[in-house]
């Protein structure tokens, strides 16, 4: 059996690995990094560390009804990143082999990004393949933006 965080966005129920995943918040604190593309908000400062987020909702292009948000903080290519999200459920577990390769139009959501689709009860979970939420353009993106926040913080403080 495999285990995935479950999470939703607008009407949508996902799902990505639960190994990917660090930590579950409230976002807060976050700062806008100038000339990122529309789906990057920000970053936050988690226990000293610079997270850039990513919102989903824009990123698969899902009508946002944000009611509990939360920042799904994740191990990526581009190292530690936040996912912004409407709501998370919290952990399911499935049967690898019966994930199933989503159809080429799959609720408006980018098929690239999704690993599968299983079925629970009544509901179709959309599992997100978390080696493709990101480029590596957009990895090396993410990580300018952390070394140019890092650096504007460390003038401050002399």
């Amino acid at each position: 059996m495999e285990q995935s965080l479950a999470f939703r966005l607008g009407q949508t129920t996902l799902g990505l690995d639960i190994n990917a995943a660090v930590e579950v918040m409230t976002p807060f604190g976050v700062k806008a990094i100038p000339n990122m593309p529309d789906y990057i908000p920000g970053i936050m400062k988690i226990r000293g560390e610079l997270v850039p987020l990513i919102d989903m909702r824009v990123r698969l292009g899902v009508e946002p009804r944000p009611t509990k948000e939360r920042a799904i903080i994740v191990r990526s290519i581009a190292g530690k990143v936040g996912l912004l999200v409407d709501e998370v459920f919290g952990i399911m577990k499935f049967d690898a082999g019966k994930l199933r390769k989503p159809p080429v139009i799959f609720l408006g959501l980018k098929r690239r990004y999704l690993a599968g689709l299983y079925g629970v009860d009544d509901d179709v979970i959309a599992v997100l393949d978390m080696n493709e939420i990101l480029s590596s353009e957009e990895a090396l993106l993410l990580e300018k933006a952390r070394k140019k926040k890092g650096k504007k913080k460390g003038k401050k403080a002399s």
